[in-house]
């Protein structure tokens, strides 16, 4: 896996949104791109915010690899939010380490009987290691997405944009 991506459609939304600003002069992908870009953003910050609850201080590389963007292609209406791929700083990818985070793991020994497992300064044997799942990711986007928290951030860049078009 080489990066985990997560994704959500608000074609409904952007559609309500052009259709009420048809009669505008701007250009209508600009301002769809813009609705886009606030809740990519406001979106990322929720996730990031779940994050530090979540995970605490074990956050760090994950904190760093979280963004999001809007597609370029006009067609496309919708933000991705998602854990970049590795830098040569990383030894394993986010998308990865995200992934672990949020569903658990279990981890079994390759080749050998046992596997060897450091901690508080000594190392044990052990025939498995199980990471319980600590959820992040989608708890945040429920929360922000269910509760309709959304539609403020939406509806005050909108405002925005008629109040620059109408002055």
């Amino acid at each position: 896996m080489s990066e985990a991506v997560f994704s959500l459609e608000i074609k409904p939304l952007v559609d309500e949104v052009t259709d009420a600003l048809a009669k505008s002069k701007k250009n209508q992908t600009q301002i769809t791109k813009k609705v886009l870009r606030v809740i990519g953003a406001a979106g990322t910050k929720k996730v990031r915010n779940r994050m530090n609850l979540t995970l605490r201080k074990r956050s760090g590389d994950l904190r760093k690899a979280l963004g999001y963007y809007v597609p370029k292609d006009q067609n496309q209406n919708f933000a991705i939010i998602k854990f970049r791929k590795k830098r040569a700083t990383e030894k394993v990818y986010a998308g990865t380490k995200a992934f672990v985070n949020e569903y658990g793991a279990r981890i079994l020994p390759g080749k050998r009987k046992t596997l060897l497992v450091a901690g508080n300064g000594y190392f044990r044997s052990s025939k498995e290691v199980v990471i319980p799942a600590r959820p992040f990711f989608n708890p945040a986007i429920q929360e922000y997405f269910g509760s309709g928290a959304y539609l403020k951030d939406v509806s005050d860049m909108v405002t925005k944009e008629m109040e620059a078009i109408w002055g």
